[in-house]
């Protein structure tokens, strides 16, 4: 995993990640208008948008690299690794916005 350090958007990766980013947020404001969302306890509803999020996501990465068990292990290994940095990264982002308005 890379350090953290101010986006920069003319690397080609921070480019491609911030994309998906984009994405994933655009699909939480889609979510949070759906009925079928809305009516959910909090938890559910949390619990509804991660594992939706966390199914794609691992099947786009199965699909997309090597499909064997060793390397969906490996490929679980290095999500749940990077958790803690994805979490660090969109505090960051939360924060910028607070100093914003």
């Amino acid at each position: 995993m890379t350090q953290l350090a101010p986006f920069d958007p003319s690397d080609p990766f921070e480019a491609v990640a911030d994309k998906f980013r984009r994405k994933v947020a655009a699909m939480g404001l889609v979510a949070i208008s759906d009925p079928g969302f809305r009516s959910l306890q909090t938890d559910k509803a949390a619990e509804a948008f991660t594992a939706g999020i966390l199914t794609g996501l691992m099947g786009v990465l199965f699909s997309t690299f090597v499909s064997t068990n060793e390397a969906h292990d490996e490929i679980e290994a290095f999500v749940v690794t990077y958790i803690k940095q994805a979490r660090a990264q969109a505090e960051g982002i939360m924060a910028q916005g607070e100093t914003r308005q």
